[in-house]
């Protein structure tokens, strides 16, 4: 039986839920930032992933798009068996698990770090080497936005590029910024007065200048 329905009415912990021991293909279309998004299941393991066509091979990148899709309240879903051998197999990641603790964990953090967080259009580049530490997925971001940074690149810039949740990238920066790896270098939306028009000096006419001739050559007479 084809299982489809509307993140309207189902959100997704509860769409994988009901999948959780099928084998498939489930298929989102009519996202916001997206046209078309497959997960490939394999029992409750999400084991790759398309975007637009596009295979996700960072895992990474894939929780991304899961905390996105569990935060939206906008999109169709269908979900058609497969056989297991037809699945990508580019990692194995708990689902459920990974919706349940990780998006909550990084909404909690971007709560608490919300007064800090840069603004999406604050310009970042790389910073001097350092040999800080990273945590795993914040590792990952790192070596997928180095070369964006090393070129200079904003939070928005970022996240519409690697097609990442924009939350997320603006708390990367800033946890980036502190270890070390990146500073500011511009603010784009920085408010400020723009200087008063100068105001043109008319210049003569032909005839006002044969006027002042004329009177000038009265005078001297």
């Amino acid at each position: 039986m084809t299982i489809f329905g509307d993140l309207k009415e189902f959100p997704l912990i509860e769409v994988l839920g009901m999948l959780e021991q099928r084998v498939g293909v489930l298929r989102f279309t009519q996202l916001q930032h997206c046209k078309e998004l497959d997960l490939h299941l394999d029992k409750g393991q999400l084991c790759g992933m398309r975007v637009d066509a596009l295979r996700v091979k960072d895992s990474a990148e894939a929780r991304s798009y899961l905390f996105e899709l569990a935060s939206t309240r906008q999109g169709a879903f269908i979900f058609n068996r497969r056989a297991t051998e037809d699945l990508l197999k580019d990692y194995a990641l708990s689902v459920r698990h990974a919706l349940s603790g990780g998006a909550a964990r990084a909404e909690t953090e971007i709560q608490q770090y919300r007064a800090f967080l840069p603004d999406p259009a604050t310009v970042f580049t790389v910073s001097q080497p350092t040999n800080a530490r990273l945590e795993d997925d914040l590792h990952a971001f790192w070596l997928q936005a180095q070369f964006l940074l090393t070129r200079s690149s904003s939070a928005e810039g970022i996240a519409a590029t690697m097609r990442l949740d924009l939350g997320w990238v603006q708390l990367a920066l800033y946890k980036l910024r502190v270890a070390g790896f990146v500073r500011p270098v511009q603010r784009i939306r920085e408010m400020q007065t723009p200087p008063p028009p100068t105001q043109a000096v008319p210049k003569p006419s032909l005839i006002s200048k044969l006027l002042g001739a004329l009177s000038f050559m009265r005078r001297a007479s």
